[in-house]
């Protein structure tokens, strides 16, 4: 992870976007996984995805938002 305020700049915003949303539903579903249904919480999800809370609620609006994200995600796979 780039340190605080440093981002890759070779990407563009569009990129860097879909990385840190792609981040934070990866490591949603990490907690959603090593968790009982509705103990994990947004501290859990930002710290597995290395993150801040600004960058997750820029993402999401909260936690169920970013479940139903996984969710929608495992079913098109």
């Amino acid at each position: 992870m780039a340190p605080r305020g440093r981002y890759e700049r070779r990407l563009s915003p569009a990129e860097r976007w879909a990385a840190h949303r792609a981040a934070l539903i990866r490591a949603t579903a990490e907690a959603m996984a090593e968790h009982e249904r509705g103990s994990w919480s947004v501290d859990q999800v930002l710290r597995r995805a290395e993150k801040g809370r600004n960058t997750f609620y820029a993402h999401f609006r909260g936690l169920d938002q970013a479940t139903r994200s996984v969710e929608s995600s495992a079913a098109i796979l």
